[in-house]
């Protein structure tokens, strides 16, 4: 016992909680079962990701698509930063639509992810959003079309499971979508 093992204890429990927060990506990712992007399947996407990603200024993330799950993108970091979008948000979205998803992906990977990792471990902090209208006002300007971004948080799916990472989910970890409809509308 003592002052020395309850130090002891108390810097593994940290340890294995920042081990499980830095594994929540890669969680999410054996959770979808992505495939990697191929021009041939997605090309437009592809295009997409390349443009807005020289925009940003940042490294172009790996693109992959995951069956199911709706219309929806996630974003993570697990080897580098990834976007995963769903298979119906590529076959179904509009051009601008997409546009508008892929440019909010890309902002959201210019931060740490450390809400949507935190989130996705223990539960989003009641104070702490990982998707909110200012995310939402940085990807309108980079398409400069915000009925884009507005068409796709009204169409997209709520996902079951990992919320924080999503584009667009309902619950503690996003701002409502009602909020954020109306907060794009205003731009």
């Amino acid at each position: 016992g003592g002052p020395a093992a309850a130090g002891l204890a108390l810097a593994a429990g940290a340890g294995a909680s920042a081990a499980w927060v830095a594994l929540q990506g890669r969680r999410a990712l054996r959770w979808l079962r992505p495939t990697p992007a191929q021009p041939a399947d997605a090309p437009r996407l592809l295009n997409l990701v390349e443009g807005l990603a020289t925009r940003v200024g940042g490294p172009v993330p790996s693109i992959w698509i995951a069956d199911g799950h709706g219309r929806n993108a996630l974003v993570c970091r697990s080897g580098g930063p990834r976007v995963v979008v769903t298979r119906a948000l590529v076959e179904e979205a509009t051009r601008t639509e997409l546009e508008a998803v892929v440019a909010h992906c890309l902002v959201r990977l210019q931060r740490p992810l450390l809400r949507e990792s935190l989130g996705a471990a223990f539960g989003p902090p009641a104070t702490t959003l990982a998707v909110d209208t200012a995310l939402d006002a940085r990807a309108a300007a980079m398409t400069r079309y915000p009925p884009g971004l507005a068409a796709a948080v009204s169409k997209s799916d709520d996902p079951s499971r990992l919320r924080p990472f999503w584009f667009a989910a309902e619950g503690p970890s996003h701002r409502s979508r009602r909020d954020r409809l109306d907060a794009l509308a205003d731009l």
